[in-house]
């Protein structure tokens, strides 16, 4: 009697709003024995069809979608009786961003500049039990139990647009002033300043206000002007 050494059978989907990430992405997996690609969703509204028509074993979800930002997707599947595994994808190695995404319900993180070998892997490790990581992500995870953090460090945490959010927040804007300045949504800025309060450890838009000035009083200068419509 032989043991077989066949690879288990893999089903996964992609949703990532990058047309060029996302299609080359699926058909890269594809081409790897035991791979089967699902689907490659630009948006939630229809990966959330397609995961309940056909559930994949795997879904890699990105943090760039137009109806549903950051890891907002991946929480509102927390719901669904399903045993398919998520994977985040992202282009942040911010430690708060890592943990926000597994607060979400991932268990894994992949920058999307890894490798498609590294994807491979990380299908077959999630469905083994682990918790696939880029290495430079599972890096900044381990330094920052050890990193001292000051006040102000905290900021290293936010995103670009998270930072753009609370520096027109720390110059008195409203958020519908903000949304037409950043051409966003009031809903989209409210859920930045959210995450912004959460990574900074406040409740208050004066408390992060007081942060980001310390901060930009620390490197010295007056802040950066945005233009802002009116």
């Amino acid at each position: 009697m032989t043991t077989s050494n066949r690879l288990p059978l893999i089903t996964v989907s992609v949703v990532d709003s990058n047309p060029t990430f996302r299609a080359n992405l699926g058909q890269g997996l594809a081409r790897f024995p035991g791979v089967v690609v699902f689907d490659k969703c630009a948006d939630a509204r229809s990966a959330a069809e397609a995961l309940s028509q056909r559930p994949p074993r795997v879904l890699l979800a990105g943090n760039n979608l137009p109806d549903l930002p950051d890891w907002q997707f991946v929480e509102s599947l927390r719901g669904r009786k399903s045993t398919t595994q998520v994977i985040a994808i992202s282009d942040s190695e911010a430690v708060a961003d890592v943990q926000t995404a597994f607060r979400a319900g991932a268990l894994g993180y992949l920058l999307r500049s890894a490798s498609l070998a590294q994807f491979q892997q990380a299908l077959h490790d999630v469905i083994t039990g682990g918790a696939p990581l880029t290495p430079s992500v599972a890096r900044a995870l381990v330094s920052s139990f050890s990193a001292p953090r000051s006040e102000t460090g905290l900021l290293g945490d936010l995103t670009d647009r998270e930072s753009e959010v609370l520096d027109l927040l720390s110059r008195g804007l409203r958020y519908r002033q903000i949304a037409n300045s950043m051409r966003l949504s009031p809903d989209t800025v409210h859920t930045h300043a959210k995450n912004v309060y959460r990574k900074l450890g406040v409740s208050s838009k004066t408390e992060a206000a007081m942060i980001w000035m310390r901060s930009l009083g620390e490197v010295g200068g007056p802040p950066k002007l945005l233009s802002v419509a009116v």
